[in-house]
């Protein structure tokens, strides 16, 4: 009765061929998520830009106010008036700042725990 089994040597060769292997897809697939994080991140900044000139356009020409601040604390939007939002498509931010003046120039800072935005429209 013949019964077919792996060798000692078989074993250990194919245990180093998956270690090779997982140590060649890891890095990669990690490298895919942190891309796939900084585009997102820079998505939503782009989002929250058009949404800024927006609000620019439909409220700060004839508002009394010089400045306006919206700001992200834990992906939370807060505004310095509580009746304005931006409204934007996308993911918020963990944390950041989008300020428009009266003049049209929007500053925008934004992180989301990894990886940092900013922008300055004039």
């Amino acid at each position: 009765m013949k019964k077919n089994r792996f060798t000692e040597n078989q074993l250990l060769g194919g245990i180093v061929v998956l270690s090779l292997i997982i140590l060649v897809v890891v890095p990669l697939i990690v490298n895919i998520i942190n891309n796939s994080r900084k585009n997102l991140l820079k998505t939503s900044a782009y989002g929250i830009l058009e949404a800024a000139k927006l609000f620019y356009t439909k409220n700060m020409i004839d508002s009394s106010y010089n400045l306006i601040t919206f700001n992200y604390k834990d992906s939370i939007e807060i505004s310095e008036i509580s009746d304005k939002k931006l409204g934007f498509k996308g993911s918020a931010p963990k944390i950041g700042r989008v300020s428009i003046n009266k003049k049209g120039k929007i500053a925008i800072a934004l992180y989301d725990g990894l990886y940092c935005v900013e922008i300055l429209k004039m």
